[in-house]
């Protein structure tokens, strides 16, 4: 099976001759399709998102241990042994806002080069200073403000994280009627 080698976003090495091409060209070619070249590059779009969402499971179980609710029993996600899934039932309305945009930012403002990524075949994997990168970002979105639904104020984004997982340990006691969500502008 032909697989090329991508050194970057834009570029393949074309391992039957050694040559460096772009997409348009193997594509010209027709030795690989479009649709194989952009899964390839997509595969390195969803490593950093999935480093990304295991971070921000981990900030929201945080969360949820330090007000004293169990982060294992949730209510969407099935329990299995390991998985917290109250941490993921929490994190929902906020992956588009925290993860998916954070990831985006860094892919739109260039902070990742394609030093960054390790390519080998058609596998795409972070090295560490990819993920340097992708930290520091979250660290300062997770630094942003934003206005809380429920009481008015400006609040960084990790705080507004910890006053969510109050409100539903006081919702989950019968002081609040409904759960107050946070929803982005």
């Amino acid at each position: 099976m032909y697989q090329p080698k991508i050194t970057s976003f834009d570029k393949i090495v074309d391992p039957k001759r050694g040559e460096l091409l772009t997409v348009e060209q193997l594509v010209e070619k027709a030795e690989v399709s479009e649709a194989t070249i952009k899964r390839i590059i997509q595969k390195g779009f969803v490593d950093y998102i999935k480093v990304g969402r295991v971070r921000y499971v981990r900030v929201f179980t945080e969360a949820l241990v330090t007000v004293g609710i169990d982060p294992y029993q949730g209510f969407y996600h099935r329990p299995k042994p390991g998985r917290p899934s109250l941490s993921l039932d929490m994190m929902e309305p906020f992956r588009p806002v925290l993860c998916d945009s954070t990831v985006l930012t860094v892919i739109n403002n260039g902070e990742v080069e394609k030093g960054d990524f390790v390519f080998s075949g058609v596998s795409c994997a972070l090295r560490p200073s990819g993920r340097r990168k992708l930290i520091a970002a979250w660290e300062r979105r997770l630094a942003q403000e934003t206005t809380h639904p429920l009481f008015g104020y400006r609040i960084g984004m990790r705080r507004l994280i910890a006053v969510q997982c109050r409100l539903l340990a006081r919702h989950l006691t019968g002081e609040l009627d409904q759960m107050p969500h946070y929803t982005p502008r």
